[in-house]
């Protein structure tokens, strides 16, 4: 499978892999999976090491000794959690670093849009990057494997069908749809030892495919839809808001560092309060002051409810020292029967 994988994604045996990936008290499969991948195809590999301090095991590096490392190392391969990565690249623009070497991002562990995606393509190209590939993938802990695109937009492939199924069911009633209807994704473990999962949800919206890939000719079921979690449809005020078109819409404003969207109580104190929408934002230095007012006219006019706007340092809203992974959605409503 990782060697199907690597033919797909492009990696080669001249390669040298960041693995941005950061390491915790249980690292994320991705982590551990990276030598396994690079070995596939005989390339080389280190580790940056980042991640929430831990005295017990007192090894983890800064965001600016990562982007020393890639220097050092002359990286061609950069692979983490998108929102992460994006942050190294922001830091070496900042540092005026030398990622010359690099040729290729890769990342997972979080939905990244397409402006987003064109967003790494920007820094890539403002790095003087070797190339500004983005390789796509979709996977989670569970599943165990990667699903990946072979190309930006073409849909994630299944690379091993033999040992995963995937189908698209009904959330309420289990039903498997057909190709090309939307519903929540759900899998099968068919080759698997100890941890084994039978029609499990993860928890995402998305439509499948087995057609024949008009891109790269692989027959293998592929998602064919970016996938929304399905927390990102909440109802504010009475009004039932799709929180990922208000995301993907953000990551269009190249002058915001990070933002979080946030559902809370307007009163805290009161169980029956009226739900806001909040937008906190860490706006680039030097940007036009008003951001806000831009955000907020732009909020509104796609999910119909008026925004109200925070101000707040880049690493308030996301750390990427504490953090694995910036959280673009917080809803902190108390539960309600």
């Amino acid at each position: 499978v990782c060697a199907t994988r690597q033919e797909l994604i492009g990696l080669n045996s001249n390669d040298r892999l960041a693995n941005l990936f950061p390491l915790t008290s249980f690292p994320m499969g991705a982590y551990a999976r990276a030598p396994d991948e690079i070995a596939a195809v005989g390339a080389s590999i280190f580790f940056a090491q980042t991640g929430r301090s831990d005295a017990s095991f007192p090894v983890h590096r800064t965001l600016d000794e990562a982007v020393q490392a890639i220097e050092r190392h002359h990286a061609t391969v950069l692979w983490g959690i998108a929102g992460f990565v994006r942050r190294v690249l922001m830091r070496a623009q900042e540092r005026s670093a030398d990622f010359s070497s690099v040729r290729m991002v890769m990342i997972t562990g979080e939905a990244s849009s397409s402006a987003m995606r064109d967003d790494l393509r920007r820094r890539m190209r403002d790095l003087c990057c070797a190339d500004t590939k983005i390789t796509n993938r979709y996977g989670s802990t569970e599943q165990g494997a990667s699903m990946v695109e072979c190309q930006d937009g073409a849909g994630f492939h299944s690379l091993a069908p033999d040992q995963v199924f995937h189908e698209v069911v009904d959330p309420r009633t289990g039903e498997r749809l057909a190709d090309g209807q939307t519903g929540m994704l759900a899998f099968t473990h068919l080759m698997r030892r100890g941890t084994l999962l039978l029609r499990y949800q993860v928890g995402d919206v998305v439509s499948l495919t087995n057609h024949t890939c008009p891109h790269c000719g692989r027959t293998s079921v592929r998602i064919t839809s970016q996938p929304v979690r399905s927390g990102d449809i909440v109802k504010i005020k009475g009004t039932l808001v799709n929180l990922q078109v208000l995301k993907e819409r953000l990551d269009r404003f190249p002058m915001l560092d990070e933002y979080q969207i946030v559902v809370q109580p307007v009163n805290s104190d009161d169980p029956f309060s009226m739900d806001e929408l909040v937008i906190r934002v860490a706006a680039a230095p030097g940007e036009a002051s008003d951001i806000g007012v831009r955000i907020t006219e732009e909020a509104t006019k796609l999910v119909h409810v008026r925004p109200r706007i925070e101000t707040a340092a880049r690493d308030d809203i996301y750390d990427p020292l504490v953090a694995a992974k910036p959280r673009r959605v917080l809803d902190r409503r108390p539960p309600r029967d």
